[in-house]
């Protein structure tokens, strides 16, 4: 587990492209989230208002990504926090 983020819990504050929308279109969150998920990261999405949009761009990975609209409760246990803007 060291120099690695296999098993890390990581949450990702903002995921649509727009402020403030849902709006998810070439989002650079899509890649972060990915890339994260190959390299076998916990990833937590937190948005409250592209989660639904989220969710149907991560589909493959459903099983895997949480998804939380709260930021609090997204961040809990996380050793890293990841604002995308």
């Amino acid at each position: 587990m060291f120099n690695t983020i296999a098993g890390k819990r990581i949450a990702l504050f903002g995921f649509a492209f727009n402020a403030y929308t849902g709006d998810t279109r070439e989002s650079p969150s899509i890649y972060v989230a990915k890339k994260l998920l190959s390299e076998m990261a916990n990833v937590v999405i937190t948005d409250p208002k592209a989660l639904e949009n989220a969710k149907k761009e991560l589909k493959e990975y459903q099983r895997i990504v949480k998804y939380c609209i709260g930021s609090i409760y997204g961040s809990k246990g996380c050793p890293c926090n990841c604002s995308i803007n």
